[in-house]
């Protein structure tokens, strides 16, 4: 059985968009420096509670009020620009017509990760993000635990991410990577974070999957 675990932000969703809005509108409330969309796209991959404590700089003394605050608006219930990357809909189709079984594990908190799965890709049937007792990526605990619930054995299990936390959590767990260069890190970041097997759209990332599991077995 082949077995697919792919990150949620940056690598199936663009999230970006409100990411920056919500974390802004943040601010904003308690009347601080709202920040550019590069600082926040930098600043993605390593949790909510990571994202707000680098937003700001100078009071980071505030992190816990804002991120609070920012629980309560993101993800929004309404006007909402989130939206799948291009081909990413028709591949996760193709994924599940050729027998893959399909995960995804994120750093986003895990009620906010079912939202965005449930309203996008409800044939993922299998989810996670971060959750209390569990270590964030790219602590590999998160990921054993979800591949115990889908039955996936490491062998036949690819890992698909877009930054340097999903690099490392592959290599942590011992499983292939393949990263998409459409996300939030560049090709030339994801090759100094080690990443071997880098896609551009979405048909070379089928390739590269079938490819991988195909060398793995």
């Amino acid at each position: 059985m082949k077995n697919v675990i792919f990150d949620l932000d940056g690598t199936l969703l663009d999230t970006l968009p409100d990411l920056m809005d919500c974390v802004n509108r943040s601010l904003r409330a308690f009347s601080l420096p709202e920040r550019t969309k590069e600082q926040i796209k930098a600043s993605l991959g390593n949790g909510s509670a990571h994202l707000i404590r680098t937003s700001l700089p100078g009071h980071e003394a505030m992190t816990e009020k804002v991120l609070a605050y920012y629980k309560t608006i993101y993800p929004p219930k309404e006007g909402a620009n989130t939206a799948p990357y291009p081909g990413i809909p028709a591949l996760i189709e193709k994924l599940s017509g050729a027998g893959w079984r399909l995960g995804i594990l994120s750093n986003k908190p895990h009620g906010a990760v079912l939202s965005l799965r449930d309203e996008f890709f409800p044939a993922i049937a299998h989810a996670a993000g971060d959750r209390e007792g569990t270590p964030r990526k790219p602590d590999p605990t998160g990921l054993f635990a979800l591949m115990r619930e889908m039955g996936a054995k490491p062998e036949e299990t690819v890992y698909v991410g877009d930054s340097e936390v999903d690099v490392a959590l592959a290599k942590n767990a011992s499983l292939p990577c393949a990263a998409v260069a459409w996300g939030y890190r560049d090709e030339a970041q994801l090759r100094e974070a080690g990443a071997e097997v880098i896609v551009r759209d979405a048909k070379a990332l089928y390739e590269a999957l079938a490819d991988i599991i195909g060398n793995e077995k």
